[in-house]
C-alpha cells in the first residue's frame, strides 16, 4: 500500500465518520426547531426535515471529498496534510451547520412577524403620545382571540342516583364495549 492511498484512508477513516455525526446530530436535534419554524402539518414538516438532513450530509460528503489532502501535500507531509484537511472540513460542517440554525432563525422571525403583524405604537389611557398624534386607536384582537367572549349555555343538571339501587341495575360504565369478548 502506497503511503498516498494510506493518508486517504487515515482521512476516510476519521472524516467519514465526522460528517456522518454532523448529519446525525442536525438530524436529531433539528426537528422541533423546524416544526416551530414551519407552520405546516407534522407529514410535510417530517418531509422537509429529511430532505434537509440528506442535503447537510451530502454537502458534508462533497466537503470531506473537496478537502481530502493532494498527492503534493501528503508528499510534504503526510501527518500535517490530514490534520489541516480535517481542520478545513470542521471549519466547513461548523459554517454549514450555523448557516442552517441563522436561516431557521430568519424564516421563524418571518413567521411570527407575519402572525403578529408589525408592533404598533402603544399609549396607555391618559397618556398622551408625541406631539400632534390623536389619541390611539387599537386594533382587532389577535386572530387567536375570540372578539367576543363565547355565549353561556344553561346545562341541565344531572340525574341524581337513587338512594338504593340492586347491583343489576347499577349503570355500566361508559367504557363499556358490548361487542368486546367478556374478561376472564
Amino acid at each position: 500500500m502506497s503511503s498516498l492511498s494510506a493518508t486517504y484512508l487515515v482521512y476516510a477513516v476519521v472524516a467519514l465518520p465526522l460528517v456522518g455525526a454532523a448529519t446525525w446530530s442536525v438530524y436529531r436535534q433539528g426537528a422541533p426547531v423546524l416544526l416551530d419554524v414551519v407552520d405546516a402539518d407534522e407529514m410535510l414538516v417530517a418531509a422537509i426535515h429529511r430532505l434537509a438532513s440528506v442535503g447537510y450530509g451530502l454537502l458534508g460528503l462533497g466537503f470531506a471529498a473537496a478537502l481530502a489532502p493532494s498527492g503534493a501535500e501528503v508528499r510534504a507531509g503526510a501527518v500535517s496534510a490530514v490534520v489541516y484537511a480535517w481542520a478545513a472540513l470542521l471549519l466547513v460542517l461548523g459554517i454549514a451547520h450555523l448557516l442552517t440554525v441563522a436561516v431557521f432563525l430568519r424564516v421563524r422571525h418571518a413567521r411570527k412577524e407575519r402572525d403578529l403583524g408589525p408592533p404598533r405604537w402603544y399609549a396607555g389611557p391618559g397618556q398622551v403620545g408625541p406631539a400632534g398624534s390623536p389619541q390611539p386607536m387599537f386594533s382587532a384582537p389577535p386572530p387567536f382571540l375570540p372578539p367576543y367572549p363565547p355565549p353561556m349555555r344553561s346545562v341541565a343538571p344531572a340525574p341524581a342516583p337513587p338512594a338504593f339501587a340492586p347491583p343489576w341495575c347499577t349503570p355500566l360504565p361508559p367504557t363499556f364495549d358490548p361487542w368486546s369478548p367478556p374478561r376472564r
